[in-house]
């Protein structure tokens, strides 16, 4: 039980880590959105990369404010469900 705890908290850690892409020790809006996403990947049996894939990064010169977010949760959906697919073969 203790050791399941200790790994959750590592996870969470290592979520925080990933997802504060500016290195501030906060998370804005799309951080927060990434972080999220990370969490529900752990959820379904998914390893945290060691490094954010390009698909999680926000695109600034792109982005439209949160109504952008709706596509990166899009994309990850599809990032998630091929990564799915490929451990299911």
């Amino acid at each position: 039980m203790i050791s399941s705890i200790n790994a959750t908290k590592l996870s969470l850690e290592i979520n925080r880590q990933l997802s504060d892409i500016n290195k501030d020790n906060a998370l804005n809006l799309d951080e927060f959105c990434i972080a999220m996403h990370l969490v529900v990947a752990l959820r379904h049996g998914l390893d945290l990369p060691s490094v954010l894939p390009d698909v999680l990064l926000p695109n600034k010169a792109d982005h439209n404010g949160p109504g952008q977010l709706l596509l990166y949760q899009l994309e990850l959906k599809v990032a998630f469900s091929q990564g799915m697919k490929k451990d299911a073969m």
